[in-house]
């Protein structure tokens, strides 16, 4: 049985097809491909490398082109005929036919890091390098390991979280450069130094956040005085690992999605030290 992530993912490959004819579909401000499908690898990209993500995505779409009316062939059987669409991809083919291109986007859009670009990314990487950090390079391509049920349903509107973020942290922190890449989910700029990084996960659970705390700081290498902010979602009742954290020097973000926009607030352990 295909779990949740499985069946979005199909349904991304659909909408790539569908709505991205000669270029990326407009709508997610993509200069690539290469670009549109990596707006979808911090939800989707689970324990592949970025090369094996693209590739998987990059069939899903494929598979679907032989159906639908665009200028790539796509996969056809042997007669010539489209190559018949696997069960799961056929069910989510007949459902989102009946979708509007409006309706089809809304429904894809939580899934997706908008704000992603990959010409931002190849800027910021170019200057990490030259300052002797390495969190930036390409050469690091972590997994991220999805294992329970609970953590699988909360990763799908990851990429809706991290745009909310963005749009928050760009209106509290003024005079400053906020962006994100591939790797990081986001990162506060300020007179060129890099000052705070972010590291968002849409499960509490004890994986996430340790998978959080590593990535904080694999990320935050080479960066002198970084703040290392990690946003999780509300409640987070756990002292000892609000202990933890903040033994760590890691902050705490919580968040909630209230009719579809989030709402951030800094723990309130925490208050005292920002």
């Amino acid at each position: 049985m295909s779990s949740i992530l499985d069946i979005r993912l199909i349904e991304v490959g659909y909408f790539l097809s569908r709505l991205g004819i000669n270029e990326p579909p407009e709508t997610l401000k993509a200069s690539s491909w290469k670009e549109a499908y990596s707006k979808f690898y911090g939800t989707f990209g689970g324990e592949k490398t970025e090369v094996e993500f693209k590739n998987s995505l990059k069939n899903l779409r494929d598979h679907f082109d032989s159906h639908l009316e665009n200028e790539r062939t796509g996969w056809m059987a042997e007669d010539g005929h489209p190559q018949k669409l696997s069960a799961a991809n056929q069910e989510a083919f007949d459902r989102l036919q009946k979708s509007t291109d409006v309706e089809l986007w809304n429904h894809i859009r939580p899934l997706a890091t908008t704000s992603y670009d990959s010409k931002i990314e190849k800027k910021k990487a170019d200057e990490a390098k030259e300052s002797g950090a390495k969190y930036f390079s390409s050469e690091f391509s972590g997994k991220k390991k999805v294992k329970s049920k609970a953590t699988t349903e909360a990763n799908v509107v990851h990429g809706y979280v991290v745009d909310q973020l963005k749009q928050y942290v760009e209106q509290n922190f003024k005079n400053t450069v906020v962006f994100n890449t591939q790797k990081i989910d986001l990162a506060i700029e300020l007179d060129g130094e890099i000052t705070t990084i972010f590291e968002v996960k849409t499960s509490g659970d004890t994986q996430s956040i340790y998978t959080a705390v590593g990535q904080l700081f694999m990320h935050g290498t080479g960066i002198p005085n970084v703040s290392r902010i990690i946003v999780l979602p509300e409640p987070l009742e756990n002292e000892s690992t609000i202990n933890c954290l903040c033994e760590l020097g890691i902050q705490l973000m919580l968040f909630s999605i209230d009719n579809q926009l989030c709402n951030f607030k800094l723990n309130k352990a925490f208050k005292a030290d920002s």
